[in-house]
C-alpha cells in the first residue's frame, strides 16, 4: 500500500526523529527523505515497509 509524504513525515514526527535520524535508519541520504516528505519523489514500497515496521516496533515497545 502506497504512502504519502504528509503520512511519512507523521511517522518520522511520531517517532521523535529529525529528517537526518530517520534516513541513516533507513539507509536513505536525508535529501532524499526530505524530498519524500515533500511529495518530490515517490516512496518506494521497501522503504515503506521499513517505515510500517519500525513504527509498529516503537508501540510494541510501549
Amino acid at each position: 500500500m502506497p504512502m504519502t509524504g504528509a503520512q511519512l513525515r507523521k511517522h518520522r514526527k511520531h517517532l521523535g526523529l529529525t529528517q537526518k535520524q530517520m534516513a541513516k535508519q533507513l539507509g536513505l541520504h536525508w535529501n532524499y527523505l526530505a524530498r519524500a516528505e515533500r511529495g518530490e519523489c515517490g516512496i518506494s514500497e521497501p522503504i515503506v515497509r521499513l517505515v510500517r515496521f519500525i513504527v509498529k516496533a516503537s508501540k510494541d515497545k510501549r
